[in-house]
């Protein structure tokens, strides 16, 4: 394995980390926001918004593993 497969192996994996601790940290924030007494609503706009950047975000880490996976078979076969 080449020193630049290696680097964006290790690109990948930092961008998983950091993605799954901001999933993590906004988790925890709409965990305090069902805790307060009056959570804020949202409109439609708004919900099809978050719809969007929630699918987005899903789609984004699915593909970060996809081509981590796929890299690595190929640098194995």
């Amino acid at each position: 394995m080449t020193f630049a497969a290696f680097a964006v192996l290790v690109a990948e994996a930092g961008a998983f980390l950091f993605f799954a601790a901001y999933l993590g940290v906004l988790t925890l924030g709409s965990r305090d926001d069902d805790e307060a007494p009056r959570a804020p609503a949202l409109d439609a706009t708004g919900r099809s918004l978050f719809t969007a950047a929630r699918s987005a975000f899903a789609t984004g880490i699915l593909a970060v593993v996809a081509l981590t996976v796929w890299t690595v078979a190929g640098s194995l076969a």
